[in-house]
């Protein structure tokens, strides 16, 4: 008789308002989701056949299908925060096995964090780097870009700056601690048009798995960088309540 290894947990986010779920392990369902959301966001009309074909490639080209060396589990599209409410954010989770610690680290989550900061603090980490899984040209790192993109002051960042190289942030969730910082970069509008950049903002969160040494990886980007605190607000609400399952 042979026993089934069980799966590892997955991390459920709870999201504010309406979202679609992309799954990379189900590129053909993927798929039918990316084009329904595409024609809900842009339209039906036909000259805007090429805006809806574009979005529709960078959709499905940030997805990474099969068993890939990110382990990309899902990505989440926002269609609407509030109803009428549209906002374009999108957050990926990602489960890679080869981030862990060796045995003199416990399964404690604060130790499994500490353990991440001090290797992210060690010598030749650079400021603006993003462990592999950022994208587009970098501005600035952790709070030095508060300044200046349209947000009001208020704290809105939890009070303080972040702390560490890297502009790294500690941040308790619901079941462990996530380690965060974030950006503003400069993004291409599309492939074809290399010289057009897009201010994005995008930030980053190594979250503890609950019971063993593993990190799972979350990002949020979205182009409303005008408003970094803001964005920076949800996102850490958004993770500080996932739970693993």
């Amino acid at each position: 008789m042979t026993t089934k290894t069980p799966s590892p947990p997955r991390l459920v986010l709870r999201l504010p308002g309406t979202w679609v779920q992309l799954d990379p392990s189900r590129p053909d369902v993927t798929r039918v989701r990316i084009r329904t959301f595409v024609d809900r966001s842009i339209g039906r009309a036909d000259q805007l056949a090429t805006a809806r074909a574009d979005l529709s490639r960078a959709l499905d080209s940030m997805l990474e299908y099969g068993a890939g060396p990110a382990a990309h589990e899902s990505t989440f599209l926002c269609h609407e925060l509030a109803p009428g409410v549209t906002a374009p954010i999108a957050i990926s989770v990602f489960a890679p096995t080869d981030v862990r610690w060796s045995p003199a680290v416990g399964t404690d989550p604060g130790d499994v964090l500490a353990g991440f900061l001090w290797a992210m603090e060690a010598p030749g980490e650079g400021e603006g780097q993003s462990g592999g899984h950022g994208q587009g040209r970098g501005q600035g790192q952790g709070e030095s870009q508060s300044g200046g993109h349209g947000d009001s002051g208020g704290g809105g960042d939890g009070g303080g700056q972040d702390g560490g190289r890297g502009g790294w942030r500690r941040l308790e969730c619901a079941d462990g601690w996530a380690a965060r910082r974030w950006r503003v970069t400069s993004q291409e509008v599309a492939h074809e048009l290399a010289e057009q950049t897009l201010p994005t903002f995008t930030a980053e969160y190594w979250r503890t798995v609950p019971g063993s040494k593993r990190l799972t990886l979350v990002t949020v980007t979205s182009p409303l960088a005008v408003i970094p605190k803001t964005m920076l607000r949800l996102a850490d609400a958004v993770v500080a309540g996932s739970r693993f399952a």
